[in-house]
C-alpha cells in the first residue's frame, strides 16, 4: 500500500510538473462537467465574476486519487459592486514534504450588454522538502466572457506565470462556451492548451430539475469521466463530484456557497 502510494504521488507530479504545468485548481461543479471552467464556482477565468449578482462565499476540498498528500482546499469570497465585480481567494495543497499556498485576487465588469472583462493576480508559494526556503511566484489571468446570444455563451481566458525552474513566463489557453439545448439542460465545452505543445478536450451536460442539479462530463488527455450533483437552496448551494482516472482511480471533490 504504501508502495502505490509513493507511486501515485510520483506520477501525478510527472504529469502535472512537465515543462511547468500545474493542475487547474477545480471546484465540484467544473469538475462534474470535465473540468470545463464556464461552471465554477470559484472563477479560475476572472471575467465569470461579472456574472455574479450577490455577495458570495465558496469553500471546497479536493481529494485527488482518495489521497490526503494530494487534497486542495480553497476558499473564495467575492462581491458585485457597482463599478464590477472584486474577488480574494485562499489556496492550499498538498503536505508537509511538498506544497503550494495561493493568493489571489481579481476584478471583472461588463463593458457591455454582452461582453465581460477580468483579470486576476495571484502569488504562488512553494516548499519542497530538503530546501531551506519558500519559492515564491507571481502570475496573471485575463478573460473575456461573450453574450452570443440568449442561448449560447462564449469564453477564452489566459493563465501567465513564471516557471519554477528557469523563473521563464509560461502560458495556459483555454476557450469554450455554454449552449442552452433546453431551458433545464445545457452543454459545456472547452479546449485548453499549455504553451501551444499539449491539449486537452472537455466537455460535459448539467441538468437542472426544481433547485436540484445533475451534470455528467469527460475530459480526454488523459481520458477522465466525471459525474455530480448539486442542490441550490437561494442562499446556500452544495455540489459534490467524481471523477476517475483508469490508472491512479478517483477523485472526489465537495464544497458549498453562502450566498448573502
Amino acid at each position: 500500500m504504501r508502495f502505490l502510494t509513493i507511486m501515485s504521488i510520483l506520477c501525478f507530479f510527472v504529469s502535472a510538473k512537465s515543462e511547468g504545468r500545474e493542475k487547474i485548481e477545480e471546484n465540484p461543479r467544473s469538475m462534474a462537467v470535465g473540468g470545463v471552467s464556464m461552471l465554477s464556482s470559484t472563477f479560475e477565468n476572472p471575467s465569470l465574476s461579472a456574472l455574479g449578482l450577490r455577495t458570495n462565499l465558496s469553500v471546497f476540498y479536493e481529494s485527488k486519487y482518495l489521497m490526503s498528500e494530494l487534497g486542495t482546499g480553497k476558499c473564495m469570497f467575492q462581491s458585485p459592486q457597482e463599478w464590477g465585480t472584486v474577488g480574494l481567494a485562499l489556496s492550499g495543497f498538498g503536505y508537509d514534504k511538498y506544497n503550494r499556498l495561493r493568493a489571489s485576487g481579481q476584478y471583472a465588469r461588463f463593458l457591455s450588454p454582452s461582453l465581460a472583462l477580468g483579470v486576476g493576480v495571484d502569488l504562488r508559494s512553494y516548499y519542497y522538502e530538503g530546501v531551506q526556503e519558500r519559492l515564491f511566484r507571481f502570475g496573471f489571468r485575463f478573460g473575456a466572457l461573450f453574450n452570443v446570444s440568449e442561448r449560447l455563451v462564449l469564453s477564452a481566458w489566459n493563465d501567465s506565470r513564471k516557471r519554477l525552474k528557469d523563473g521563464k513566463f509560461v502560458h495556459r489557453i483555454s476557450g469554450g462556451g455554454s449552449l442552452s439545448l433546453k431551458s433545464e439542460c445545457r452543454w459545456l465545452f472547452e479546449v485548453e492548451t499549455f504553451q501551444f505543445d499539449s491539449w486537452q478536450y472537455r466537455t460535459g451536460f448539467e441538468y437542472k430539475v426544481g433547485k436540484f442539479f445533475m451534470r455528467c462530463g469527460a475530459r480526454a488527455l488523459p481520458v477522465e469521466p466525471s459525474l455530480g450533483v448539486g442542490f441550490d437552496l437561494s442562499s446556500f448551494a452544495f455540489d459534490f463530484s467524481a471523477s476517475y482516472h483508469n490508472q491512479l482511480g478517483l477523485t472526489i471533490c465537495g464544497g458549498t456557497v453562502f450566498t448573502f
